[in-house]
């Protein structure tokens, strides 16, 4: 796989769109993380960040992720959505992170507004709930959000109000596995699941999706930076960057040591490498978009113009898995 330098976008250059599932949301392939709006890659400003987002716009990005946990990135979003709303499609969430053992209808009421008093908006297109696997492992996570008096329930009285168009889901496979087969969620948001590294969620959780025409959202292409040239820096504050039970934090060794293999696939081109790892995020058809916590244009203009290399053929698919020496197929 020959290394290719892509990071000039032509002006006639624009994103393909997908549709988000049965939502009917026309959204871009690639979207804004909240995490880059919050300086979690990078330092930004309000301002900074509005040239970001204006450069993303002309290129055809019209979708956006954030969520009340990622420090000032909702309001960093709102200072440029306040003049420029109808363009893009918000996404945000409710409850935190991790560490809450139940998220109330309440809660779920108090917070919706908040947050959009944050963003400048008056309703967000999806609110997911925020990493369900901290509610319980397995089909526990839902059934207590599901409860009388639970998150769901805030939720639907906020679509009714209004104030939220879709809901959904973020969290780890093993969660959204049974919240997805209750039929409720028009939207998944699966995170480290599925990139270079680590695919496990094509195996059950893309075909649930598909088969209840949910929209999926796939965070985590470069891996938490592990797929990028500050691997290093990753590495000595793995704390900060995963969770205790995520791959890239107890199985370090062997992911690095795939990760050698596949720069041996692009000749030690990082930048090759971030164009393969965003084209592989979404060859898989039951991904509505990838998105990726851009702080800057020229981050932008890069991730812009791998995308619309367009996802992987089959052909690189296959030297990727036998690379990785597993098997990639759907």
């Amino acid at each position: 796989m020959q290394s290719r330098n892509h990071s000039q976008v032509a002006a006639r250059d624009t994103l393909p769109r997908r549709i988000l599932g049965r939502t009917g949301l026309e959204v871009s392939v690639l979207g804004m993380g909240g995490v880059g709006a919050m300086g979690k890659y990078g330092p930004v400003t309000r301002e900074s960040f509005a040239l970001t987002m204006t450069r993303a716009a002309e290129l055809g990005m019209n979708f956006l992720d954030t969520s009340p946990d990622y420090g000032d990135s909702e309001a960093v979003f709102g200072y440029y959505l306040q003049d420029h709303r109808d363009d893009w499609i918000v996404c945000t969430k409710v409850g935190g992170c991790l560490g809450r053992e139940n998220l109330t209808r309440q809660q779920v009421l108090e917070q919706l507004p908040q947050s959009l008093e944050r963003l400048r908006v008056d309703y967000a297109d999806v609110v997911l709930i925020h990493s369900i696997h901290q509610y319980g492992k397995g089909a526990a996570a839902i059934e207590r959000l599901l409860a009388p008096g639970g998150a769901v329930e805030g939720l639907k009285e906020l679509q009714e109000e209004g104030k939220v168009r879709f809901i959904g889901v973020s969290g780890h496979v093993p969660e959204l596995l049974p919240a997805l087969a209750t039929d409720l969620f028009d939207v998944a948001l699966t995170y480290n699941s599925f990139n270079l590294l680590m695919q496990y969620a094509h195996k059950e959780l893309f075909p649930l999706a598909q088969k209840h025409n949910v929209g999926i959202v796939v965070a985590g292409a470069f891996y938490q930076g592990l797929l990028t040239p500050d691997r290093e820096s990753v590495l000595q504050r793995k704390d900060q960057w995963f969770e205790r039970d995520d791959p890239g934090y107890y199985r370090t060794q062997e992911l690095l040591d795939r990760l050698e293999r596949l720069r041996d696939l692009v000749e030690g081109d990082d930048q090759a490498l971030r164009s393969l790892a965003l084209r592989f995020a979404f060859s898989h058809p039951a991904i509505s978009l990838v998105i990726s916590g851009m702080t800057c244009c020229e981050e932008v203009e890069e991730n812009v113009a791998a995308t619309l290399l367009g996802p992987l053929s089959t052909d690189e698919l296959q030297q990727v898995a036998d690379v990785l020496g597993t098997t990639l197929s759907w």
